[in-house]
């Protein structure tokens, strides 16, 4: 990975990794002997601090918000939504058609897509 690595989560056959300046990285691990990035999507505000899956989506904390990513298709993350928070979101969960951004300081909700 390009730069420190803040969070990970798993679903299927593809790691995606909070890569903070590396923004969003997507693995392949179906051979945990051999991962290969496949795909990778970088935020304009840079800084990818927390990630989880919902189906179709990564749901990625960043310096400025949440960001909102379709990566249906993994070689090619696409995005599709994207929330301002007061100050740096460190951390996301997803659950019961909502996002919940752990903020500096602070805690939200909002739909998710």
């Amino acid at each position: 990975m390009p730069d420190i690595v803040s969070g990970v989560a798993v679903s299927g056959t593809h790691a995606y990794v909070a890569d903070n300046y590396g923004g969003l990285r997507v693995v392949d691990v179906s051979d945990p002997t051999s991962p290969q990035e496949v795909g990778f999507y970088r935020a304009w505000d840079a800084v990818a601090k927390g990630v989880k899956i919902a189906g179709h989506y990564a749901y990625v904390a960043s310096v400025k918000g949440l960001h909102v990513i379709d990566v249906s298709n993994p070689a090619g993350p696409q995005h599709v939504g994207f929330s301002a928070t007061p100050k740096m979101a460190l951390n996301v969960a997803v659950a019961g058609g909502l996002a919940y951004v752990a903020d500096e300081g602070q805690i939200g909700t909002g739909p998710m897509m």
